[in-house]
């Protein structure tokens, strides 16, 4: 089965401590600091470090209110290491018109339809079309689901119930 090579394995491939931690700082338009959050990098590794920058990423971002495509990717830029920041620049390259943030027509509360940025929605296409620069498989999440099922993802004797159930929930 080629999931063996594609699916996230069971054995936790790296430890999130050790990776390493950028500060990132955000400066309102008067030049002063509003803050910094700590990120975790993505320099090298797979889809599994991948997803947990993201995921950590996702969190500072929300803290220090950036709300914008072009924000986002400007910070997103400063977490990720020379090889990913280069795939990162030439997917962009790619089509710079599918990675703005798009218009939605809403109600307000007199039942007009006014026109509202979808908040970093951009960024969110990007990122989606980064991680499956990073995913080997065509069908990722089938391949995951029957590897969850196999042997492999049996619960070790030294892992407690409670470590075990946390990693499936992971996983």
């Amino acid at each position: 089965m080629s999931a063996n090579q594609s699916v996230i394995k069971y054995a936790e491939g790296f430890k999130k401590e050790d990776l390493i931690r950028y500060k990132l700082k955000a400066v309102n338009p008067q030049g002063r600091s509003d803050g910094f959050e700590k990120c975790a990098s993505f320099d090298k590794g797979g889809i599994e470090v991948l997803l947990y920058v993201i995921e950590d990423f996702a969190m500072a971002v929300s803290s220090l209110n950036l709300i914008t495509t072009a924000q986002h990717i400007e910070f997103f830029k400063k977490i990720l290491g020379h090889g990913p920041s280069e795939k990162f620049k030439r997917l962009r390259a790619k089509g710079p018109e599918k990675y703005v943030d798009l218009m939605m027509q809403q109600e307000n509360d007199q039942g007009a339809l006014v026109e509202v940025v979808n908040e970093a929605s951009g960024f969110q296409a990007l990122i989606h079309d980064f991680i499956k620069l990073y995913c080997t498989s065509t069908d990722s999440k089938g391949d995951l689901i029957e590897y969850l099922k196999s042997e492999e993802c049996r619960k070790p004797m030294k892992a407690s119930v409670s470590e075990h159930q946390d990693r499936m929930e992971e996983l």
